[in-house]
């Protein structure tokens, strides 16, 4: 993959859930999910804040942990990208009709059930979440954290309004009145769309 500094902002954060997110750190124009993002432990941690998967202060924590042992984070980071992959691949088979191939249904598993073992049961609302806090499994909290809530996507009621972006390859839960959204973002893929609508139409 290519490598890309990137500054994100709220108008990246269009998924509907967390672990979709996640699979859209990815970057491209196309099908291509040629440019990665999340290039080293602290642009991870840039990310996981401004995804609100971890607090400024628990970054902070996971930055000087990452400080003291860089072999380790590098290591977490790897199991996150990986991650990534293989729940994209599930999510846009999903999108599209199609089964999941099993060998990644047993990966995402296997991440998930390591996330429940580190997590615990606490009060939200009228029931009971689980969640991962900054002792339970340090460098790994992001991992879990987003391997949680793939937990909830998948077991949840939203897996018909899995859309992937029909012009790049973001993945989104589509809440839409009409559940008829294709992009990602209206001001990006679908501006890109109607410019090259608007291109063939004038060359044909």
């Amino acid at each position: 993959m290519i490598p890309q500094r990137y500054e994100w902002t709220t108008d990246d954060f269009v998924a509907g859930a967390l672990c979709l997110e996640l699979a859209n750190t990815v970057g491209d124009h196309s099908k291509t999910r040629d440019v990665e993002r999340l290039t080293d432990w602290d642009t991870l941690l840039k990310w996981a804040v401004a995804a609100k998967v971890l607090r400024v202060a628990e970054a902070r924590e996971l930055r000087k942990a990452g400080d003291h042992d860089p072999s380790s984070a590098q290591q977490a980071l790897q199991a996150l990208l990986k991650f990534r992959e293989v729940l994209f691949k599930i999510v846009s088979a999903l999108a599209a009709d199609r089964a999941p191939v099993q060998d990644d249904l047993d990966k995402v598993e296997a991440t998930i059930l390591g996330a429940v073992r580190s997590a615990h049961l606490v009060r939200q609302g009228e029931g009971f979440d689980w969640t991962i806090g900054s002792i339970d499994a340090p460098l790994k909290m992001p991992l879990f954290r987003v391997a949680l809530s793939a937990l909830r996507l998948l077991q949840g009621k939203e897996l018909p309004y899995l859309r992937e972006c029909q012009r790049c390859s973001w993945v989104f839960v589509d809440r839409s009145k009409s559940h008829g959204r294709r992009w990602c973002r209206a001001d990006a893929c679908g501006n890109r769309a109607r410019v090259a609508r608007h291109y063939h139409a004038k060359s044909s």
